[in-house]
């Protein structure tokens, strides 16, 4: 399940503006805003551009969360 307080969490934490990092995932930044509403999901092929933008080898704790905060 997709943590999006902790995505939020990191994105703020990070100092990223949605923008860039819409463009790093070859997204729409009203396509991102979508996903981390939890309206749409993501795909795996944007979780790894997002780690790759955060250069970290998982998120596995935002997109794959046991429980949701």
């Amino acid at each position: 399940m997709f943590d999006k307080d902790a995505f939020r969490e990191l994105i703020r934490n990070r100092g990223i503006k949605i923008v860039a990092l819409a463009a790093a995932m070859d997204m729409r930044p009203s396509t991102l805003y979508r996903k981390m509403a939890g309206k749409l999901d993501f795909t795996r092929s944007e979780i790894q551009k997002c780690c790759d933008f955060f250069q970290v080898d998982n998120l596995n704790h935002i997109f794959f969360a046991k429980e949701v905060s």
